[in-house]
């Protein structure tokens, strides 16, 4: 298996932890609508498909951006990996933390699909940025496991 497919799958499972650190979050109340949510919505406005969409199908889509943003920025790790001469944790945690800041302190806010985190609640400040921390491990740790193994299946 190549690095950037291994690094996508690894990214597919990161974003699960990601978001049930995120559902934990609005649980406790710390974090309103998801920014992925938003996000989603703001896009889909923009392009005019927002109305035409039912409930379940606007489910449907913020989910596929969210878990397809996610397991992009896996494969984007899994090409780049080679390249951090760190331990798997913390280069999982440093890239965990690139992403967010690219995210929402860049890209999002420069489309004009989501404020700057700056001006969110510290709460969903910290909630966003520990599930980012989240991902990051979780990716890390799970494209060395798959690289790992197809090490093992190649012996």
């Amino acid at each position: 298996m190549n690095r950037v497919v291994r690094g996508g799958l690894a990214g597919l499972v990161a974003t699960g932890a990601m978001s049930g650190v995120m559902a934990g979050g609005r649980y406790l109340g710390l974090l309103g609508t998801p920014p992925p949510k938003k996000i989603t919505a703001h896009l889909e406005q923009r392009v005019g498909i927002r109305n035409e969409l039912s409930y379940p199908e606007f489910q449907g889509s913020w989910l596929a951006s969210h878990f397809g943003y996610g397991t992009a920025n896996g494969a984007l790790f899994g090409l780049l990996r080679p390249l951090l001469p760190l331990p798997d944790a913390l280069a999982g945690l440093g890239y965990g933390m690139l992403l967010w800041a690219v995210s929402y302190l860049g890209i999002m806010p420069g489309l004009g699909l989501h404020r700057p985190a700056t001006r969110d609640s510290l709460s969903k400040q910290g909630v966003m940025v520990a599930a980012h921390l989240v991902y990051g491990f979780v990716l890390a740790r799970a494209n060395a496991r798959l690289a790992a193994r197809a090490a093992s299946r190649a012996a």
